[in-house]
């Protein structure tokens, strides 16, 4: 198979009998998601998360918000 250290297999299922591996290299995946995430704020991402758990919060327990 012929793996670097960084590699590893995906094994997925597609069908009864048939079995799929694909050869991922996890450095490069986690090097990319690094390099997209470098332009994000934050402090806003914060915000938008705190906004949104408060508002499914106040929906889920509305007895207590009310």
């Amino acid at each position: 198979m012929d793996l670097k250290p960084s590699e590893e297999m995906f094994v997925m299922s597609a069908g009864k009998e048939i079995i799929v591996l694909k050869k991922v290299d996890v450095k490069k995946i986690m090097e990319d998601i690094i390099e997209k995430v470098k332009g994000v704020d934050l402090g806003a991402l914060e915000i938008k998360i705190g906004e949104e758990g408060n508002k499914i919060a106040k929906k889920k327990y509305q007895k207590i918000f009310s």
